[in-house]
């Protein structure tokens, strides 16, 4: 995990969701459950090779119908310095269980796709990524956001790969997030065996806000 400063301000629209309750289809209400939205500068790198997630616990239960991240786009270069833009960015939610010895197991609950053309390369932004099929979550389980970028791999050989930085919150002595943790694994697979967490600092969480719908259906 890399590192830069950022001065980052919010919207006063994302301040605005955050409180306001937003009609969805079908009549419902959208209501902002679990966030983390203080970053301190630090992001996280996701590319073909490595996939990043934040795990969280929802306190409503019902559908998540979308998900806020911070995010901002970096193109690679290759060795006769011509840009490449990374793939589409896909967004899962998935299901976090905790199996075999240290290792999780997910269940994709939840997809979308972010174009590239969309994300910004020249500042942290905040996205609203919606799920066409919305996952139904418990409150007694724990889930996870969980970022991919769309292969193949292109050749960088002395260059440097495309990637998207999610911005981070970590702090050795108070955790932002308590709900959950920042993780990432290496390689574009669905099996994600060697899921990691940063070593240090002590506590590391994501940017996001998770919506939820009333009811379970």
């Amino acid at each position: 995990m890399t590192s830069k400063k950022i001065v980052k301000v919010l919207s006063l629209s994302l301040l605005l969701s955050v409180l306001i309750a937003m009609p969805v289809l079908g009549g419902d209400k959208e209501y902002a459950d679990q966030q983390q939205i203080e970053s301190n500068g630090e992001y996280g790198s996701v590319s073909v090779t490595v996939n990043h997630g934040q795990k969280f616990r929802p306190e409503i239960k019902g559908r998540l119908t979308s998900v806020d991240l911070e995010l901002q786009k970096a193109p690679g270069t290759t060795s006769d310095n011509i840009i490449i833009q990374p793939g589409d960015l896909n967004v899962e939610i998935v299901t976090v269980y905790e199996g075999i010895g240290t290792s999780p197991y997910l269940e994709v609950l939840a997809a979308a796709t972010v174009n590239q053309a969309d994300v910004s390369e020249q500042s942290p932004t905040w996205y609203r990524v919606t799920f066409e099929n919305p996952a139904v979550l418990r409150t007694d389980r724990q889930y996870a956001i969980l970022l991919r970028v769309a292969g193949p791999a292109p050749d960088t050989t002395g260059g440097s790969p495309p990637s998207y930085s999610w911005f981070l919150n970590s702090d050795d002595v108070t955790d932002p997030y308590p709900s959950g943790t920042f993780f990432f694994t290496k390689g574009n697979s669905t099996s994600f065996g060697d899921w990691m967490r940063p070593m240090t600092p002590t506590y590391v969480d994501a940017t996001f806000i998770t919506y939820m719908a009333h009811g379970l259906r």
